[in-house]
């Protein structure tokens, strides 16, 4: 099976490629800092995260994973009760990815300097970003209508990787005026 990404698959990789790299710039701008070793990690993993997404719009693995478990479902005839694990699973991404939330707006609250809470910033929309991407790959039915009826799963998709790649430019703006 040939994979054509479409417009909207190529466009995201193009908007994930621009946070990536702005993420990389802002792991280069941050390395003068007292935190310097925590904030280059933190930069630098998130820019790795968007790189694995620009790969996987680009080859189609989240509609490759959510067709490979559909396939195991219709193979092992447990389709018609793949809901009794789809609402569990959708269930723990979404009561998970609330409790990163609160951590991170915990966290957010705490840090000390500008940099530091927009690196929070930037953490807590790639984890909303994944979690995102979990809740499509789990694919349950109640979920999709409205992530996908209402074209949300395209505003949050947007959002989170806007608020990455403006995070990282925050930081570098931040670390050039420190620099002056």
């Amino acid at each position: 099976m040939t994979f054509e990404p479409s417009i909207f698959s190529l466009t995201a990789a193009a908007i994930y490629l621009a946070a990536s790299l702005a993420c990389c710039v802002a792991a280069v701008a941050v390395q003068r800092q007292v935190n310097a070793r925590a904030q280059l990690w933190g930069w630098l993993g998130i820019a790795a995260f968007f790189a694995l997404l620009i790969a996987s719009r680009l080859w189609g693995w989240e509609e490759l994973i959510r067709d490979t478990l559909k396939s195991a479902f219709l193979a092992g005839e447990a389709y018609a009760s793949r809901r009794q694990l789809q609402l569990p699973l959708a269930l723990v991404v979404l009561v998970a990815g609330a409790g990163l939330a609160l951590v991170f707006l915990q966290q957010f609250r705490r840090a000390q300097g500008a940099t530091s809470r927009y690196l929070g910033f930037a953490s807590g929309a790639t984890i909303g970003m994944a979690g995102l991407i979990a809740l499509r790959i789990i694919s349950f039915h109640a979920t999709d209508r409205i992530l996908y009826g209402l074209k949300l799963h395209w505003v949050f998709d947007i959002g989170f990787t806007l608020a990455v790649l403006g995070a990282a430019i925050l930081t570098i703006r931040a670390q050039r005026q420190r620099s002056v």
